[in-house]
């Protein structure tokens, strides 16, 4: 090949290569922190959180669907339809999967928080928030079918106030 071809074909593949990552946007910056050993991973703290955390089942209303779990941080109280709940008893171990968007497109098809693993059961809802601690992580969100109390990682709720309609995402698998 001539060195005129070399370096055209040089120029053509740095052009072709350098120019288009110049025009790509910098995406937010996702940051990950570990909790007493259990992976949590945030979102922009104005565009919701996600964590999973394992923990013992300490009551459950089978009739109102509710489920009450030990977490490192206290307790949560979750909510699923009562026919997922069926096998599940006082004392079991399970890992919970937690999350909020404050994107919420309509009540019918409103953006999923979190895609949770295929294998659990998972309930999504929107809800309001009735109670927000950014100082300690507790978020108090009612919905349809219950009030849920949750954990995040206090920076996650920054920007989240009283009032604010959420899409919550849940789901549980047995087992730590």
């Amino acid at each position: 090949m001539k060195p005129v071809c070399r370096a055209a074909v040089a120029t053509i593949f740095l052009t072709a290569t350098a120019l288009p990552a110049l025009g790509i946007e910098q995406l937010p910056r996702l940051a990950t922190v570990e909790l007493i050993g259990i992976g949590v991973r945030e979102l922009e703290a104005s565009e919701g959180a996600q964590r999973r955390v394992a923990g013992t089942v300490m009551d459950i209303d089978r009739a109102k669907g509710l489920v009450t779990m030990t977490s490192p941080d206290g307790l949560l109280k979750l909510y699923f339809p009562p026919q997922l709940i069926a096998g599940l008893n006082r004392g079991d171990r399970i890992t919970a999967h937690l999350a909020f968007s404050k994107t919420v497109m309509s009540e019918e098809g409103s953006t999923r928080a979190y895609d949770v693993p295929k294998d659990l059961i998972e309930q999504r809802m929107i809800g309001t928030v009735q109670k927000v601690d950014a100082d300690t992580g507790w978020l108090h969100v009612k919905t349809d079918q219950a009030t849920l109390q949750l954990y995040f990682p206090p920076q996650a709720l920054r920007g989240l106030r009283e009032g604010d309609r959420i899409t919550v995402d849940l789901g549980f698998s047995k087992g730590s």
